[in-house]
């Protein structure tokens, strides 16, 4: 999938749906990115913002799904 060109206040958008623990698959199909572009921006690689801390959310790998650390569903 190619990437999608996201306005800054998009990207700001995407940082907050982070922050709020809504999973990086849901995120990524909402605003028809990649799961890696979603990855990205929460690690500060694309779309930075200066004086922003990274990542915006800790994420770790669990049965091919990317989740908060410290999630415990399931």
């Amino acid at each position: 999938m190619a990437h999608k060109k996201l306005t800054e206040e998009e990207a700001e958008e995407i940082r907050i749906d982070l922050r709020e623990g809504v999973p990086v698959a849901e995120i990524a199909k909402e605003w028809n990115i990649s799961v890696k572009l979603v990855q990205q921006i929460n690690y500060g690689e694309r779309y930075l913002l200066e004086g922003y801390y990274y990542p915006v959310r800790t994420l770790r790998a669990r049965n091919d799904r990317l989740r908060v650390a410290g999630d415990d569903e399931d």
